[in-house]
């Protein structure tokens, strides 16, 4: 019986936190970081740009893995493998590889995850189990996107923030780290046992970490060669975040909609692992 409670009152911990930090947190520390963060029309396009990649790389996921991955897992790996961790894992990582000089340029390449999450990616997750009324429904109800849009709003109208709001925005950005990893930590803590799925592991990780760094490198390629539209620095910023591991929200999305949570903080858990070795390895190569 003990045990039964136990079970119980980690689940609703675990739902209250992942609607604690779709509903509330993100779109808190969305907007604070758009309005924070220079933009003009030529940098208002990086993000688009990187969100039309993610679409483009979980269409081709959904498309191919039709018949490779049950229907209830189909939709928030779709959306995983489009997306990745670009706050938790993207950030410090330009940091440390690239600079802080890069940093500004990650954080505007890391909207682009956002407007994907925010539309694409939690359509697919919410239509595993929903039929496409309520899916859409469940889509625009999600504040992180309105969060964006009048963030850019609010910026263009001269809204800044001042001392006692960057202060704001520093401590909901490191809570939404703390409270990401403890998502996770409270999916892992309800697994009978820590088998994997070698299958779904092998799929996912080849079109994170395989496919969306192949192809984002031949579009950098193209466009160094003959497109120019990006700069170098911007170049390098979206190769690294090609290599990132799978994005930790996929548990609070996976949480809230009742889709394999468990399941999926062992394979995000399993790929940020990976990471930690995959990109110095790529980094000491030489290949960006």
């Amino acid at each position: 019986m003990a045990k039964c409670d136990v079970g119980r009152v980690q689940v609703n911990m675990q739902e209250i936190l992942a609607r604690f930090l779709i509903f509330f947190l993100i779109p808190i520390v969305v907007f604070l970081a758009v309005v924070s963060t220079p933009m003009n029309a030529s940098r208002i396009l990086l993000p688009l740009i990187v969100a039309a990649f993610c679409t483009l790389i979980s269409q081709i996921f959904r498309r191919t893995s039709k018949n490779h991955v049950s229907a209830s897992r189909l939709g928030i790996w779709s959306y995983a493998c489009g997306s990745g961790n670009s706050g938790y894992f993207g950030i410090p990582l330009t940091y440390i590889l690239l600079g802080p000089d890069y940093v500004a340029t990650t954080l505007m390449a890391a909207f682009g995850f956002i407007i994907f999450e925010s539309t694409f990616g939690f359509y697919y997750v919410a239509r595993a189990h929903h039929t496409i009324r309520k899916s859409f429904y469940k889509l625009i109800s999600l504040p992180a996107l309105w969060a964006f849009v009048i963030g850019i709003m609010a910026q263009k109208h001269g809204l800044t923030l001042n001392a006692t709001w960057q202060i704001v925005y520093k401590v909901a950005r490191s809570s939404y780290s703390v409270l990401g990893m403890l998502m996770l930590i409270l999916a892992l803590s309800r697994l009978k046992s820590f088998k994997l799925n070698g299958k779904l592991i092998a799929r996912v990780f080849t079109f994170k970490f395989l496919i969306w760094p192949v192809l984002m490198g031949l579009l950098l390629f193209v466009d160094k060669s003959r497109l120019h539209f990006f700069d170098e620095e911007t170049r390098k910023v979206l190769f690294l975040l090609s290599l990132v591991p799978l994005p930790v929200n996929s548990v609070a999305y996976a949480t809230a909609l009742k889709t394999e949570p468990e399941e999926t903080a062992l394979v995000i858990l399993v790929s940020t692992i990976f990471a930690v070795f995959y990109v110095p390895l790529i980094w000491l190569l030489g290949l960006f």
